[in-house]
C-alpha cells in the first residue's frame, strides 16, 4: 500500500429516489439494498484492498456521524468528517483536497460517491490503481468511464479521444469533453458513435493537480479551498471547518464547477460492472426476480402480478391484476408508484415534506 494515496468517500447525498426507505435520518449510503452490507460499507471495503484505514476519509452530513461510526468502526475518528450543510460534490471535494494537502502535500486522492454497486471489487482496485499511476504520470485529472448500455439521460458523458498510455493492463484515454445529462436524442447519438462513456463520478488526481484545477476554474471554490486550508492549518477540526465557512462555498457539482472545464483529463474505461443505484428499479438488478418479473422483499401473495417491486418487510402485501408498480414500505409510510414515473419521486418527497409528514 502506498502511503501517499488517499480516498474521500462522499456520503452526503439524500437519496430521495429511494424514499420512503431512504430518509433524512438514514439516507441511501447507509442502506443495505442487497440485504448484506450497506452501500457505504461496500465502498469502504473495496478501498481497503488498496488503502489503509488512516488514508480513507468519509465526508457525510454531521447529522449522520453516529451512523458512520457504527457502520465503519475501523475508521479512525479523525477521518469521519461531518458537513454542516449539504453543498453537493464541489465543496465536498474541495474540502477533501484541503484535508489531504494538510496531511501529505505530495499525495494524491480519489473521490468516490458512497452509493454505487461495483463488482468485482478486484477489478475496481485495478482500475483505481491504474488511475492513480496514470494521473501522476500525466499530471492530469483522472476519471472512470462506464461503457453505456443504453442512451441514458440521467448520466453525464465523457467524450473519449486518443490513448494516453497503458497502466496495469488497462488503456488510459484522453477526455476531449464532458457532456452533462444530454437530451434523449443526443444520448442516442453518443451511444451510436462509440466515442462516449458514462461519467461514474469517480475522480483521481495528485493533490496539487486537483487544487490547481479548482483554483483555475471556479473562483468561489478557490476562495473556499483557501479558507478550508487556513483553518485546517490552524488546527481546527474538519467538521468545525464546515460549520464556520461551508456556507460561502458554491452549491454545485464538481463536474460542472471544475471537471468539464479542466484542460488535462484522462479516463480509464471501467473493467468492472457498475450501478449507480439510482432508484427503486435498481432492486431488479440486485435481488432475485421471479418468473413474472417481480422482486419481493417481505411477505407477498400475488395473482396476475407482473413486473412489480414489492419492498415491505413489515407488512403482508397482496396484489391482484397489477403490473409495473413499486410498492415500498418503511416505518409507517407506504409508497405505491408506477415504475415509469419514478423520476418524479423527488417532487413527491418535497410535497409530503412541505405537508409535514414524518419519515421524510
Amino acid at each position: 500500500m502506498k502511503k501517499n494515496r488517499y480516498a474521500i468517500i462522499m456520503a452526503g447525498g439524500p437519496g430521495k429516489r429511494f424514499w420512503p426507505l431512504s430518509t433524512a435520518a438514514r439516507p441511501k449510503p447507509f442502506l443495505a439494498l442487497d440485504g448484506r452490507e450497506t452501500l457505504l460499507q461496500a465502498c469502504y471495503g473495496r478501498l481497503r484492498a488498496l488503502l489503509p484505514p488512516e488514508n480513507i476519509i468519509v465526508i457525510a452530513s454531521a447529522a449522520h456521524a453516529a451512523l458512520v461510526a457504527e457502520q465503519l468502526p475501523e475508521l479512525p475518528p479523525e477521518n469521519r468528517v461531518g458537513e454542516a450543510e449539504g453543498k453537493d460534490s464541489a465543496a465536498c471535494i474541495a474540502l477533501g483536497t484541503a484535508l489531504v494537502a494538510a496531511r501529505c502535500p505530495e499525495g494524491a486522492l480519489a473521490t468516490l460517491p458512497a452509493d454505487q454497486i461495483i463488482t468485482p471489487a478486484e477489478e475496481f482496485v485495478r482500475a483505481l490503481d491504474c488511475l492513480f499511476e496514470a494521473a501522476a504520470a500525466r499530471q492530469s485529472l483522472g476519471a472512470i468511464g462506464i461503457k453505456p448500455t443504453e442512451p441514458a439521460v440521467r448520466f453525464g458523458y465523457l467524450e473519449i479521444g486518443p490513448a494516453e498510455g497503458r497502466f496495469h493492463g488497462l488503456d488510459v484515454l484522453r477526455v476531449e469533453s464532458f457532456k452533462e445529462k444530454p437530451s434523449a436524442e443526443a444520448a442516442a447519438e453518443y451511444v451510436r458513435s462509440g466515442r462516449y462513456l458514462w461519467n461514474a463520478g469517480i475522480f483521481v488526481a495528485p493533490v496539487a493537480v486537483m487544487a490547481d484545477a479548482i483554483r483555475r476554474h471556479c473562483a468561489p471554490l478557490d476562495a473556499a479551498l483557501d479558507e478550508f486550508s487556513r483553518l485546517l492549518a490552524a488546527g481546527v477540526d474538519p467538521t468545525e471547518v464546515t460549520r464556520r465557512c461551508y456556507g460561502a462555498a458554491p452549491k454545485d457539482s464538481f463536474d460542472y464547477a471544475v471537471a468539464e472545464k479542466a484542460e488535462r483529463v484522462i479516463a480509464v474505461p471501467a473493467p468492472f460492472a457498475w450501478d449507480d443505484v439510482g432508484d427503486w428499479r435498481a432492486l431488479r438488478r440486485h435481488r432475485p426476480v421471479d418468473a413474472d418479473g417481480n422482486v419481493v422483499v417481505g411477505r407477498h401473495a400475488g395473482l396476475a402480478t407482473r413486473n412489480t417491486i414489492v419492498y415491505a418487510p413489515d407488512l403482508q402485501v397482496a396484489t391482484l391484476g397489477v403490473e409495473d408498480l413499486v410498492i415500498a414500505q418503511a416505518g409507517g409510510t407506504l409508497l405505491v408508484a408506477r415504475l415509469e414515473r419514478l423520476d418524479e419521486l423527488k417532487t413527491l418527497v418535497e410535497k409530503v415534506s412541505r405537508e409535514g409528514w414524518e419519515g421524510v
